[in-house]
């Protein structure tokens, strides 16, 4: 054992026969691996980038995006009450959901890709302007509107 353990006087042990002197001996004998290990990791190392990777995903969470934006502007235009309804706040959520998946996109570095989700983000805004006035051009709510804005 050690030699500050044998050292130690019986005023150091607690009751019920546990040694914290020889307990912490057992544990450092037990992690001292463990421990070394750990001493070795670079904990600042940092992964390489792997641009190809990220592009792809941006790419692909994109073309998603304009799918759902080709789906979301053929439901908009069925959409034909002379009304505020409750289809018209669904398809304007979605909308508004759209382009805040858009914000997601990462573009930094990508200058075609910045092009295209600025030019979706701009058909996104004109199809909300279109919901709005194919319900009431005058924006205003009339007494038959399910919603009131």
């Amino acid at each position: 054992m050690d030699e500050n353990y044998e050292k130690s006087s019986s005023n150091d042990k607690l009751a019920g026969c546990y040694d914290p002197k020889l307990r912490q001996l057992e544990l450092n004998r037990k992690l001292k691996h463990e421990l070394e290990l750990i001493r070795k990791e670079d904990i600042y190392k940092t992964e390489p980038k792997h641009e190809m990777i990220q592009d792809g995903i941006s790419e692909r969470l994109f073309a998603r995006l304009q799918k759902d934006f080709e789906v979301l502007k053929t439901e908009a235009r069925k959409y034909n009450p002379p009304h505020f309804t409750k289809e018209y706040r669904s398809l304007q959520e979605r909308c508004g959901k759209l382009e805040r998946s858009l914000d997601k996109v990462d573009v930094s570095g990508k200058y075609e890709l910045r092009e295209n989700r600025r030019s979706l983000l701009l058909r996104v805004d004109k199809l909300t302007k279109y919901l709005a006035q194919r319900a009431h051009p005058d924006g205003k709510c009339c007494p038959d509107c399910e919603i009131k804005m």
